[in-house]
């Protein structure tokens, strides 16, 4: 096995095995995730990559080291990936910000929460689940532009199913969209971060380790690609970076792309908005 990078919010402890997919392992200590996944996958503030997935027994991590099993891997030689996010132009991120949206409205998930951005979708939920939860998605929103951001968050929270529900992965994405209007702005929008971050977290440590990272204004290193492609304005890359994302999961990346638009939105001024 080879490590190909390792993620910068990485906690040195001793971790256990928590849950086990296909292309990510995931490993817990003290509620917290830690996931080693191959590169389809990719880099990520909590990842491990490696070139090939192994069974693993143990995981430590300390200052200098990387140990799998009984294999030591010293962190001097691997990459150690940035998740910070660099500096967004907003005259430029916004010119081309559209063109981003156009492609989630059109390309998301039939059953996602791309109906906050297109009404139309919601013929999509023909059933009394599926209109209960766009009315409870729509409620929890209605909350967020009256500023009850406590409320709005409580009734999202854990919304639909799957390994990662679709009101966490839609919470997520609107933390991280609101760190990335604090660039465009500088404005600070912690209070109401926190707010959205502590009301958020719930008993699903997968869902929890996708907040906290968006709380921290962190990314993968897939939505570190879409945004350099809107930052410098390749009109003819945005499509395809943004389907990549709308591939994660079954909705949780079109749920996790019209959180970050409606976080956008939320923290541009009326004045500057496209």
């Amino acid at each position: 096995m080879k490590i190909l990078s390792w993620g910068d919010l990485i906690s040195e402890a001793t971790y256990t095995s928590h849950s086990s997919f296909e292309h990510v392992l995931n490993f817990n200590f003290n509620e917290k995730l830690v996931s080693l996944v191959d590169d389809k996958v990719g880099a990520g503030p909590l990842n491990i990559v490696v070139d090939a997935i192994e069974p693993i027994k143990i995981l430590k991590i300390s200052g200098k080291d990387i140990l799998i099993n009984d294999e030591k891997f010293p962190k001097e030689n691997i990459e150690k990936y940035d998740s910070e996010i660099s500096e967004v132009p907003a005259s430029v991120f916004l010119e081309f910000f559209l063109e981003f949206i156009k492609v989630v409205k059109e390309k998301a998930e039939p059953q996602s929460c791309a109906f906050l951005l297109d009404a139309q979708r919601e013929e999509n939920f023909k059933d009394s689940f599926g209109r209960n939860f766009v009315s409870q998605i729509k409620t929890g929103i209605n909350d967020f532009l009256q500023g009850k951001f406590d409320d709005g968050t409580k009734k999202i929270r854990g919304l639909g199913f799957g390994l990662t529900p679709s009101g966490d992965d839609l919470l997520g994405g609107y933390l991280l969209g609101l760190s990335l209007s604090e660039k465009m702005t500088k404005k600070d929008f912690s209070k109401r971060k926190n707010i959205i971050f502590e009301n958020g977290l719930s008993k699903n440590l997968i869902s929890n380790s996708f907040l906290f990272c968006y709380y921290k204004g962190r990314i993968d290193s897939k939505l570190r690609d879409l945004i350099k492609v809107i930052n410098v304005g390749l009109v003819e890359l945005i499509e395809a970076k943004t389907i990549k994302l709308i591939d994660v999961g079954h909705n949780s990346g079109s749920d996790t792309l019209t959180g970050i638009i409606l976080g956008i939105y939320g923290g541009l001024p009326q004045d500057i908005r496209v």
